[in-house]
């Protein structure tokens, strides 16, 4: 089995990543590589990387925090109770949480352009052959009983089983639905829908900071071997020249050859002579 190899610290954003790259669970054995946010050690009262305070009527954000309003200010409002925002500013109750990207649209239209749906709130017929090769006919009417009308977005979790990777666009699309409508489960709900539009925001950063490094490392890599050949070149013809010249002729001599500067390959030389390697 392949080890994993050695951690690389990377910054975007003012975010820091732990680089990883670790064995596939697939049979093909390529390694994958991956970011995964740093969690930091520091002063706990205040997160380790964190942008400046915007606001506006509409909207309000901080780093990756950014959240629509709620301008009327009557959504979250308990009567007798003070309301959630005034002058010095606002409690979490006054934001809109589903903000301007409502997700029942977003879901549906994820869903549609996977081809998972045909329409909203109308499963495509591959959508139920795929559930139904795998679960069995039963599972639709174990659905109905528990879930009603709400049966459908059930059945779309169970699609994002095994119509895609867990993490992925419609996996989150098909989970959020069968969250709110079926389960009902507003904590799990919440959750997703919040993971899913902090990852429109910053997967783009992440997937290219993934490049920045392959590319980076590979250059590194590509110069390193150049530098390797040059050295070898060196080294071989100061043993070649150091039965008649001393070593300041020889590292001359070399220089005129067009192998770098004299001083260089001299103090490369006087390293390798002095490890004794061969």
């Amino acid at each position: 089995m392949t080890n994993i190899n050695e951690r690389e610290i990377v910054e975007f954003g003012g975010i820091q990543f732990e680089a990883w790259t670790f064995p596939s669970l697939e049979a093909d054995g390529k390694l994958v590589r991956t970011l995964i946010p740093l969690a930091q050690e520091g002063p706990k009262d205040r997160f380790p990387a964190d942008g400046p305070y915007h606001r506006s009527m509409l909207a309000a954000s901080r780093g990756i925090s950014a959240h629509i309003l709620d301008v009327i200010g009557e959504k979250n409002q308990i009567p007798g109770l003070p309301k959630c925002v005034n002058e010095h500013g606002f409690s979490a109750a006054h934001l809109n949480l589903l903000g301007d990207d409502d997700f029942y649209p977003e879901c549906w239209q994820v869903l549609q352009a996977c081809g998972w749906a045909s329409n909203y709130g109308q499963l495509a017929k591959s959508t139920y052959e795929t559930v139904r090769e795998h679960d069995g006919s039963e599972v639709f009417t174990l659905a109905k009983d528990c879930f009603g009308e709400a049966s459908d977005c059930y059945i779309l979790e169970r699609a994002g089983i095994y119509l895609t990777e867990p993490f992925t666009r419609p996996w989150y699309a098909a989970n959020i639905l069968s969250a709110y409508y079926a389960r009902q489960d507003d904590v799990l709900f919440g959750y997703l829908w919040a993971e899913y539009r902090l990852k429109l925001r910053v997967q783009k950063i992440a997937n290219t900071g993934g490049k920045v490094i392959s590319a980076s490392r590979q250059a590194g890599e590509r110069t390193q071997a150049l530098h390797k050949d040059l050295r070898d070149q060196r080294f071989r013809r100061m043993s070649e020249l150091l039965d008649n010249l001393g070593v300041d002729s020889a590292a001359a001599q070399c220089e005129t050859e067009g192998l770098g500067n004299w001083s260089t390959i001299k103090r490369q030389w006087n390293r390798y002579h002095k490890k004794g390697d061969t």
